[in-house]
């Protein structure tokens, strides 16, 4: 139960920077995964809560993933 807390606080951290942090993204708009990955971890070190956080999100339907790009859905766009 906690591990799903956290998910979901880091999936809703994950979409608050993509719609408030420099990415400003709108609904069905894109953004490359490294970009966002350097926002969540500035020193560029490996975490997991990120790919989790993604992972999560796109589960619950608010980003989708395609290759190496973000896309932010409506649903996501709410969210945040």
């Amino acid at each position: 139960m906690v591990a799903v807390v956290k998910e979901e606080k880091n999936a809703r951290r994950l979409i608050y920077i993509l719609v408030f942090s420099k990415c400003q993204l709108m609904p069905n708009r894109i953004v490359a995964r490294r970009s966002v990955a350097e926002i969540w971890n500035p020193h560029d070190l490996h975490d997991r809560s990120y790919d989790q956080a993604l992972q999560y999100a796109s589960k619950q339907g608010w980003v989708e993933l395609r290759g190496p790009w973000v896309r932010l859905t409506p649903k996501g766009y709410k969210e945040a």
